[in-house]
């Protein structure tokens, strides 16, 4: 599934999971009010760096009314440090502003 490597473990507080819902939370309203958002409009409210797929694809609610669902687990990276992950169960998708 697609998924984000968002920090370290090591700076992964409880209070770290509850600002990424809090983002999800804000991004579902732009969703709402709006019917579509990109994934670097998720990325704003996460304070992430935009990036060229992050215009590309998002979410809509012109075909369905799913809602930006994340789950949390980790992993270790190539170098072997712990990071939080978030992985998205609805998946953004090309041609969502359309």
């Amino acid at each position: 599934s697609f998924g984000e490597i968002l920090k370290p473990l090591r700076s992964f507080t409880s209070r770290t999971r509850e600002k990424i819902r809090a983002a999800i939370n804000r991004t579902n309203k732009i969703l709402l009010e709006e019917s579509y958002v990109s994934l670097n409009e998720f990325y704003d409210e996460l304070g992430l760096d935009h990036t060229v797929t992050g215009d590309m694809i998002g979410w809509t609610r012109y075909y369905s009314n799913d809602w930006i669902e994340l789950h949390f687990s980790s992993q270790l990276t190539n170098n072997g440090t712990p990071c939080l992950v978030i992985g998205y169960e609805t998946l953004p998708k090309s041609d969502y502003d359309r």
